[in-house]
């Protein structure tokens, strides 16, 4: 009875511990950093290197790759595929170049996945113009997140109030 207490108590220890050291899950890191880098405006650059490409009639194949670059460490190809049909990255930074921004997102609160992989998020975007808050805006959706190689990474990404961005930029 002793040692079956001692095992016991080991290994709620060991769980515990394991819980308390690592952080938010796996997961959830992806999909923080995949919000980080789609809702920061122009991101080292990506958008000027896009638009440059687009207006010497270079090769927009490659341009668009390595504008969707930054996102690939988060993303399955799935993912990938999300953020390019659904031009979520462009929006944004066409919305921040056309309003004449910087969008600055602070932390996501992505929810624990549930059985499908999905879970929902909210993010709180600054709008900064000459160095100052000019208003902000708090952007919901969905995160789904797949396995791949051996990594929890997103798999598909819905954004419920994406107008609101516009809305508080003065365009809708």
């Amino acid at each position: 009875m002793k040692r079956r207490i001692l095992i016991l108590a080991g290994a709620l220890a060991l769980l515990l511990g394991g819980c308390a050291g690592g952080g938010a899950p796996q997961g959830v890191q992806a999909g923080q950093a995949l919000l980080s880098a789609l809702f920061t405006s122009n991101q080292d650059g990506r958008w000027d290197a896009y638009q440059a490409a687009a207006a010497e009639g270079g090769d927009l194949e490659a341009a668009a790759r390595d504008y969707l670059a930054p996102f690939q460490p988060f993303c399955t190809a799935g993912g990938l595929e999300t953020l390019a049909s659904n031009r979520y990255p462009t929006r944004c930074d066409s919305l921040a170049q056309e309003y004449g921004v910087a969008l600055q997102p602070g932390e996501a609160e992505i929810s624990e996945p549930d059985g499908s992989g999905a879970s929902a998020f909210s993010l709180p975007v600054d709008l900064v113009s000459d160095g100052q808050t000019a208003g902000s805006v708090t952007l919901e959706g969905q995160l789904v997140f797949a396995e791949e190689d051996g990594a929890l990474l997103v798999d598909g990404l819905a954004l419920y109030n994406l107008d609101d961005l516009s809305a508080a930029l003065g365009g809708g």
